[in-house]
């Protein structure tokens, strides 16, 4: 009977490990931690599952379907995610294996401590901006052309009033509700040309892993606003080297 291993795939690099894991002896499931998040084109024999975004419900999944194994191949700046993932592993006492960033994937990602120190970095840069940060934060990028700016906000009044106080052009504003999917937020990173995407530091909200991997897929730079992530972990190559070891020793 084939071991069951649950893989977190949040990440391009996560789906193509999903491709080679399931030519394994194993019984793969690919997981995505919200469920506006969908693999695109789940490889054939790989179950999916949604809906396992903290740690009760992995903990209740992993019990559930006795999984014998725990790769976490997430986005490095969601954090809570991370924290949950491993949480959870730990308490049922299964396998943990952190997928770490390879060093071209880490230099799109990176960490400015305010808006200010975000938009400094931008005015420079050649490229259309997506800003995906708070009301109160808009007003910090008015240095940069405003042609040259795209803004997600909430469809409600307040965030409406604080981009037409920073003057940007009603066709610039994209007032749509959280949680944008991976594909809508794609969709819209290639329709307005976007280059550089600015988030603030809401890694709890269920929309910031899926513009993450949208960002990712559509080669934007990201600049977070907040805390950088210290992303640890094994690279592509050595967590399927443990894989292959392991199973070589149970069969």
């Amino acid at each position: 009977m084939k071991q069951k291993l649950l893989l977190f795939a949040d990440s391009t690099e996560g789906c193509h490990l999903a491709e080679v894991l399931r030519s394994m002896p194993l019984d793969v499931t690919a997981c995505v931690t919200a469920p506006t998040q969908v693999l695109k084109s789940p490889p054939r024999g790989i179950h999916l599952l949604t809906g396992c975004h903290d740690a009760p419900s992995i903990c209740q999944c992993l019990q559930k379907e006795h999984f014998k194994w725990v790769i976490d191949a997430t986005h490095p700046s969601a954090a809570d995610v991370v924290q949950s993932i491993r949480t959870a592993a730990r308490t049922i006492g299964v396998p943990y294996l952190r997928l770490r960033r390879t060093e071209s994937q880490s230099r799109s990602l990176r960490y400015v401590s305010s808006a200010e120190e975000a938009a400094s970095l931008f005015l420079p840069a050649k490229g259309n901006v997506w800003l995906a940060v708070s009301r109160e934060e808009i007003c910090h990028f008015s240095a940069i052309p405003r042609s040259r700016l795209y803004v997600h906000i909430l469809p409600v009044a307040a965030s409406m009033q604080a981009c037409e106080a920073a003057k940007i052009p009603r066709s610039h504003i994209i007032s749509m509700p959280n949680p944008l999917s991976t594909e809508a937020a794609h969709a819209l990173f290639e329709q307005f040309a976007i280059r550089h995407l600015a988030a603030s530091d809401t890694r709890h909200s269920s929309s910031f892993a899926g513009r993450m991997s949208a960002a990712e897929d559509a080669g934007v730079h990201v600049t977070v606003i907040g805390r950088p992530v210290h992303d640890t972990g094994y690279r592509y190559s050595e967590i399927l080297e443990l894989v292959a070891s392991a199973l070589g020793d149970v069969t």
